[in-house]
């Protein structure tokens, strides 16, 4: 991809950018929005701006394919990984306001705990997982695809909490 040291470290500290000014409004939405429609925002742009890193990557690749040369799409990545960092840390704060809603006492530090771990060996499989499937298909856009699956994943499991509220609402 013939990227420079900075343009590099730019990919991986564009994300943690966002993360010093949007926790302080990411709270103030699930307030005002109520958590169910924030964790379904805040999913689909999670979904969203995963999919934008994986179309520039796949784009770049079959340009590459079929003009011999790298047209690296950076500016995208750039933006799809400005986007992802701008609301990972807001699914977290809402994943904890859901535990603070379900638990209480002893099982509410059980539970939070639960969910870093969960959230750590996400991190872990990841990263040692998405090297093998690029060295053994040499296809790099793969992986991200496989990370756009995830994201919308959770996007679906943003809707079925949506749901599972709803009606815990109505039971009470």
């Amino acid at each position: 991809m013939n990227l420079t040291h900075v343009e590099f470290n730019l990919l991986f500290s564009i994300v943690a950018i966002p993360n010093i000014i949007v926790p302080l409004f990411g709270g103030a939405i699930i307030d005002f929005l109520g958590i169910n429609l924030s964790m379904f925002i805040y999913c689909f742009i999670l979904f969203v701006a995963q999919s934008i890193v994986t179309y520039a990557v796949y784009i770049n690749h079959y340009q590459w394919m079929l003009f011999g040369k790298i047209s690296f799409l950076y500016w995208l990545i750039i933006i799809g990984r400005f986007l992802y960092g701008a609301v990972t840390i807001n699914v977290d704060t809402g994943v904890l306001f859901v535990i603070n809603e379900y638990f209480a006492g002893k099982e509410l530090s059980f539970a939070v705990g639960i969910s870093i771990s969960v959230g750590r060996m996400g991190t872990f499989l990841a990263a040692t997982t998405y090297p093998h499937i690029y060295s053994s298909t040499q296809l790099l856009y793969l992986p991200f695809m496989i990370s756009a699956g995830v994201a919308f994943l959770g996007w679906i499991l943003s809707i079925i909490l949506w749901i599972l509220n709803v009606r815990r609402e109505e039971e009470s």
